[in-house]
């Protein structure tokens, strides 16, 4: 088969010339077909060239010197951990023979343990062993004690987990040492029933035990020793009047108490992470979570908390301004301000106008979760709380905060801390460094008299940029410490005396 198709080799028309070689078609047709493997062959590349399809030139192996690492071992920390598992060891080992070991609670029985010259007395009152020793320090010692121990049935009717037991003093009262083997009933609870110890019961348990006067119990100076499942704590017997025929008798409980050496086992205290309050005279329901803020270095910081009222909710219709703040309906952040009110242009004689307008010098004041009406002196011009509490306020102008003559608030509390509202451009502050805390809208002053009012000649030229609310930007103390708010003002647009095509800007909230 011709590989390539049909292609013939071109012929020459004219003569051979003598001497020369005519090519035959056989024989170029052999030629090029030799020639063809060559020239698709990867042997076309550069003799010189490694093969890039072949086995990369790598350099021989060569053989380095090494050191073995030598870590320095900390032989401190090391038998500490050794001791560590080796304790835990023992504990689980401890933990499932404890799991095996049968529990053996204790019946009735009754003994008289009497104090020999030298040593202790001992007795197994219902199978219970005990142990009488002489009360350390130089008080009389209780010579002879006797004891009475109850079944599960008397423990039970007392809400006693474990075992009751009296125990009687001589006339003579005094001081002893009574020890319990509890390795019978060791493992009738968990936790190693470390938190076992003694404990008082008052003296009408036994006589009125349904009586929750009667039930509380006083935990005694215990000392368990657990590794031998024995404890012991000290008695102290008061001498019996000359009527008595017997000497004091304590009621005594062995039972788990909440805390020990090895830990506690108390209910955990639920800390509250928020407040809240229903009903009262508005019925409104309110809530507060608190912020954690980070320490300030020196000096005020801030105290943030979300909350909740539902009372700014109620009554809103679809006639008043609904907009939420930036937290949710009826959500808002601690925040300290100064506020001021104004009138519908509507009712003050402005018919069909719904902007603004003046009303008359009035403000209201938000500081640290305590709010109160600003109240004027119109004669001495000067300002103080409705709720005086010896702080001082002052209004103040001309600061660059957007107000038509920068009108911005100072409060200095008793104790002296200032607390400045609106100043907007803080002492220092760059060219645009502004912390925003001035929200404005603009205010018609319709009557004589009122700021604008000489403006215009007509009411829609009688407006002024007012502000609405003067936010807390700067605190400082006594100390010279000083904290800052900022604020991030949120605008929207109103048809202004209801003609305005483009809509004219007013601070809505932030």
């Amino acid at each position: 088969m011709n590989p390539l198709g049909k292609y013939r080799l071109p012929r020459s028309s004219r003569p051979a010339a003598a001497g020369t070689v005519r090519w035959m078609p056989g024989l170029a047709l052999g030629m090029g077909l030799a020639m063809l493997p060559g020239l698709l062959s990867p042997n076309a590349f550069a003799a010189d060239r490694d093969d890039p399809l072949g086995r990369p030139t790598l350099k021989d192996a060569r053989s380095a010197d090494v050191s073995p690492l030598t870590a320095k071992a900390n032989r401190k920390a090391a038998r500490t951990v050794t001791e560590g598992e080796a304790a835990d060891a023992a504990a689980a080992r401890r933990a499932r023979t404890d799991q095996n070991r049968s529990v053996t609670w204790p019946g009735k029985g009754t003994a008289q343990l009497t104090l020999p010259d030298k040593g202790s007395a001992k007795a197994k009152p219902g199978s219970l062993p005990l142990t009488l020793e002489p009360a350390s320090g130089k008080n009389r010692a209780a010579g002879s004690v006797r004891v009475n121990v109850l079944d599960q049935k008397a423990a039970r009717a007392l809400g006693v987990k474990g075992v009751v037991l009296t125990v009687t003093g001589p006339k003579t009262g005094g001081r002893a040492e009574l020890g319990v083997d509890y390795s019978a009933f060791a493992s009738a609870y968990g936790a190693d029933w470390a938190w076992l110890q003694m404990q008082r019961l008052p003296d009408c348990a036994l006589s009125d035990p349904s009586k929750a006067k009667c039930r509380t119990r006083a935990p005694l100076g215990t000392t368990n020793r657990r590794g031998a499942d024995e404890l012991s704590a000290p008695l102290a017997f008061a001498p019996a009047t000359r009527s008595a025929s017997t000497g004091s008798t304590m009621v005594l409980a062995l039972a788990a108490g909440s805390q020990s050496g090895a830990g506690d086992l108390k209910a955990t205290p639920l800390a509250a992470s928020s407040t809240w309050e229903a009903g009262g005279s508005s019925g409104t329901f309110t809530w507060a979570y608190p912020l954690r803020t980070p320490p300030a270095a020196a000096g005020p910081q801030p105290e943030l908390e979300i909350s909740y009222d539902s009372g700014s909710v109620d009554g809103r219709t679809a006639t008043t301004n609904n907009q939420g703040t930036a937290l949710g309906e009826g959500f808002d952040i601690t925040s300290s301000y100064i506020e001021r009110q104004y009138g519908s242009c509507d009712e003050d004689g402005q018919d069909d106008k719904y902007d603004l307008c003046w009303k008359y010098e009035n403000a209201s004041i938000v500081l640290n979760g305590k709010a109160t009406e600003l109240v004027k002196d119109d004669t001495s011009g000067t300002w103080r709380l409705k709720s005086d509490d010896a702080s001082t306020v002052e209004r103040r102008t001309g600061a660059d905060n957007g107000d038509d003559n920068g009108e911005y608030w100072t409060v200095t509390t008793g104790e002296g801390t200032v607390y400045t509202f609106g100043l907007n451009k803080l002492p220092g502050a760059g060219t645009d460094d502004r912390t925003k805390s001035v929200w404005t809208v603009p205010v018609f002053g319709d009557d004589e008299g009122e700021p604008g009012h000489s403006d215009g000649s007509s009411f829609s030229g009688r407006d002024k940029k007012q502000a609405w609310r003067w936010n807390l930007d700067l605190v400082e103390d006594t100390r010279g410490n000083s904290s800052t708010y900022w604020y991030e003002d949120e605008a929207n647009y109103y048809d202004k005396v209801g003609d305005d095509n483009t809509g004219t800007a007013y601070t809505r909230g932030g």
